[in-house]
């Protein structure tokens, strides 16, 4: 237990000091977007590949978590459109589009690999291609077809 409160505590700390560094003018205020560069084109894709290398078999399940990614997406944009039923429709497709999609990559990965084994990581990258459906237009179909 502690080693894992430890490495959040980490993560955590990480955080904060990338914040302090920014406000206190220590890392100039562009830096953000080198930095988001170097993630998503250099670690994010080493760290999937790293995982994915660790997994001899994945079999049939993964295919039902990256259903499962779709599926949590479409309930999304249905309790979207219950909590604004009586709004607008500017503001039911607002909700609808904004409540689905979960950011696996840039947010939960780094937990998920630094808790779990490397199949934990795999696994989140399956929900994540589900979700990825959903996000680069699928939520967008449904919104369209709901609000006309």
């Amino acid at each position: 237990m502690f080693s894992v409160l430890m490495r959040a505590f980490s993560f955590t700390l990480i955080i904060i000091i990338g914040i302090v560094m920014k406000s206190t003018g220590f890392v100039p205020k562009d830096a953000g977007a080198s930095v988001k560069k170097f993630l998503i084109y250099v670690t994010l894709p080493a760290s999937i590949i790293t995982n994915f290398s660790a997994i001899e078999d994945m079999g049939f399940n993964m295919l039902i978590i990256a259903a499962l990614g779709i599926l949590l997406n479409v309930i999304m944009i249905a309790v979207g459109a219950l909590i604004t039923r009586r709004k607008s429709k500017g503001e039911q497709a607002l909700n609808m589009l904004c409540l689905p999609a979960f950011n696996i990559g840039a947010f939960c990965l780094p937990f998920v690999q630094s808790f779990l084994p490397a199949m934990g990581s795999v696994t989140a990258c399956m929900f994540d291609v589900g979700n990825s459906i959903m996000c680069t237009g699928g939520t967008y179909a449904f919104v369209a077809e709901y609000t006309a």
